[in-house]
């Protein structure tokens, strides 16, 4: 089970995840594995972990990397290395990289755009109400640079457009956009299938994906079932599937919670 923080498992302003406990705790009594699928740091994902109370692999930075506690799995995963008493798998650049390419951008879209490296620790916390503590988190970036767009969207999709052609790829978050290099959540999500038959070749691999925004699609997309938070900011990310898919009636973390447990229910998990 596949899901994204911001505006889906957690309320977008308040980072409030209490009206998702239920299915939460559903999940826990069924040894449903509860992946984190998100634009957040390794640092905040331990630390989310830590709050809810799961040893689990998770995707970080949009999928640029998957981090997998050692141990979890009786081999180590095609392709990871061992960080910090992690396996992690990489497929995005590392941030300075990023941060390289960003500059030139930065020249010819002067004042469109400020990033996570200009604004610093305090900006971060102004502009997305994180504690300073919360903020140096979210900007203990490996793979990615987050950006608070401030100009048209015309202009915006120039920059895209730039960027792609600069070798980087733009995700649209619920807040920001996110500049990094190879990966999304949609092949981590696969790569993490993957490892997971071949733990045990016997498990019946249903894939779950919960999301809400833009850069949520590749891994709403790769599901076997996805369910679109709707979001009280941002327009409903454009799927390429039609199929098993579920809208959202309630936002944020109210609506993670209907519409899962609706979903465990027709799939037969008990209660």
């Amino acid at each position: 089970m596949f899901t994204d923080l911001d505006g889906s498992l957690l309320d977008h302003d308040n980072y409030d995840y209490s009206p998702a406990i239920p299915t939460l705790q559903r999940l826990k009594r069924h040894n449903i594995p509860l992946i984190l699928c998100t634009s957040k740091t390794r640092t905040e994902i331990i630390a989310m972990q830590q709050r809810l109370e799961i040893v689990q692999p998770a995707a970080v930075e949009n999928g640029a990397a998957v981090i997998i506690p050692t141990g979890y799995f009786a081999r180590r995963p095609s392709g990871a290395f061992i960080e910090s008493g992690n396996w992690i798998k990489r497929f995005g650049k590392k941030r300075e990289e990023i941060l390289s390419k960003l500059k030139q951008l930065g020249h010819d879209f002067p004042g469109c755009f400020r990033s996570f490296t200009a604004m610093g620790v305090a900006g971060i916390a102004e502009d997305s109400g994180l504690s300073l503590e919360g903020a140096q988190f979210a900007n203990s970036r490996e793979y990615t640079e987050p950006l608070l767009w401030l100009d048209t969207d015309e202009k915006k999709q120039r920059f895209i457009n730039q960027a792609l052609r600069q070798g980087l790829r733009v995700h649209q978050g619920g807040r920001y956009l996110h500049l990094s290099g190879a990966g999304d959540k949609g092949e981590a999500m696969r790569w993490l299938v993957e490892e997971y038959s071949k733990a045990n070749s016997a498990w019946s691999q249903v894939s779950i994906a919960l999301g809400d925004a833009q850069n949520d699609v590749p891994m709403l997309d790769a599901a076997n079932y996805s369910i679109v938070i709707r979001s009280a900011s941002n327009p409903l990310p454009r799927l390429n599937r039609r199929h098993n898919t579920v809208i959202s009636a309630e936002i944020g973390p109210v609506g993670w919670n209907f519409c899962l447990s609706h979903l465990l229910d027709e799939l037969g998990v008990p209660a």
